[in-house]
């Protein structure tokens, strides 16, 4: 340093020792690359500056003539204050400048705006956080009370389920005795049924007995017995009781090979779809399956029967006990659903309709003793429940 010169105050020189470092690290990215030098390039990752990284710019600064010409020509004297503009420049006499020796009174002022800017950015930036802080405080309440609507919406869901399962529970059990009451009352009818059916069976057997004794005693004391015009020697005993007509069925003539009885001849009968098929509906029903409402019953019969007809083609009629307007099913196309009016069982419904068959052969699929013996008396074959079942691939 010359004689005279003054040495410069290292705090003037702050701000133009950051701007070196800036200008370093600019160079450092620029294409083509420009490198710092060893000393700053050492530096250049620090987020604040030591004296003693101060220390190792200001000495790069003035041992590298291309770097400071670097660092001036990218400096003003607002930037870096007059003591660093006169560093970085080096005019001739620079070194006797006042300037170098203490702050003037530009630079006070300078440095006091930093200041303020310093401070008014770290109130900013204060607020700011204090903003964020109280708007994060916000959400948290509002979430802490949807939580807690949460909690009490799924409180007040789990108390209405588990009144709801109790309820469901209770009317389980009503369904389940409602069905069984309702299985007892149908036992109960059929009983019934059965039981009217066998008086009516007695009153026509004893009127047929005792009506042709009755007929003889009344004509024998008829003063106008014989009737005039009856030629001498002809009976004149009463009228004889005429036998009930029977339908003119034939049984069904089964192929060279087949036996009645036998499995293969009761698929035949079925198959073939020449002879009409007259189903004792419940009693087919309760063969096949066990513990089902009539209804479910009712539907799992019809439908074995629709498989039945889809593969025979021919006539098949199922027949159930009660009313059509209470308990009739979906309707079928291809089987002919009937029950039997109020006051008939089915067993009579099913002898009423085979005295209408008049064609070759009938099948009636019942294991209820009176109506196969009626069904065999009136000429049609017989299948049991089982053997029916067992034909129909059950």
């Amino acid at each position: 340093m010359a004689e005279g010169a003054i040495a410069p105050d290292p705090k003037l020189l702050r701000d133009a020792c950051r701007l070196a470092v800036a200008v370093a690290r600019d160079g450092e990215l620029a294409e083509p690359r420009v490198p710092a030098p060893g000393g700053v390039r050492s530096i250049l990752q620090f987020t604040r500056m030591s004296s003693a990284a101060y220390a190792i710019v200001r000495r790069s600064v003035d041992e590298d003539e291309a770097f400071r010409r670097r660092v001036a020509a990218a400096a003003t004297d607002d930037e870096v204050g007059r003591a660093g503009w006169l560093w970085l420049h080096r005019p001739d006499g620079w070194e006797a400048d006042s300037a170098l020796e203490a702050p003037d009174e530009h630079d006070r002022a300078r440095g006091m705006a930093r200041l303020r800017r310093e401070r008014d950015g770290a109130e900013a930036a204060a607020a700011r956080h204090q903003a964020a802080a109280a708007g994060a405080e916000a959400k948290r309440q509002r979430l802490e009370e949807k939580l807690n609507r949460a909690s009490a919406d799924a409180s007040e869901a789990i108390a209405a389920g588990q009144v709801l399962q109790a309820r469901l529970a209770l009317l389980e059990v009503e369904r389940t005795e409602a069905v069984r009451a309702l299985k007892v009352a149908e036992e109960e009818l059929a009983r019934m049924r059965r039981d009217l059916r066998l008086a009516r069976e007695s009153t026509r057997q004893t009127e047929a007995e005792v009506l042709p004794g009755v007929l003889a005693d009344d004509i024998a004391s008829d003063p106008l017995w014989p009737p005039a015009g009856m030629m001498a020697g002809q009976s004149a005993g009463p009228p004889k009781a005429r036998a009930p007509k029977r339908s003119r069925q034939t049984r069904t003539v089964l192929p060279a090979g087949l036996f009645t009885g036998t499995p293969e001849a009761d698929r035949h009968l079925l198959m073939s779809g020449k002879a009409v098929v007259v189903v004792d509906g419940y009693n087919l029903a309760r063969a096949a399956w066990s513990g089902l409402e009539p209804v479910e019953e009712r539907r799992r019969t019809v439908a074995l029967l629709e498989e039945v007809q889809a593969r025979s083609g021919g006539v098949v009629e199922v027949v159930f006990d009660g009313a059509d307007g209470m308990v009739a099913p979906v309707a079928s196309r291809s089987v002919r659903v009937r029950f039997s009016p109020t006051g008939v069982t089915a067993d009579e419904a099913i002898s009423a309709l085979l005295a209408t068959v008049h064609t070759e052969a009938a099948v009636v699929v019942s294991s209820d003793r009176e109506v196969a013996d009626d069904a065999r008396g009136q000429g049609a074959l017989v299948l049991g429940s089982h053997q029916f079942l067992i034909a129909a691939g059950r």
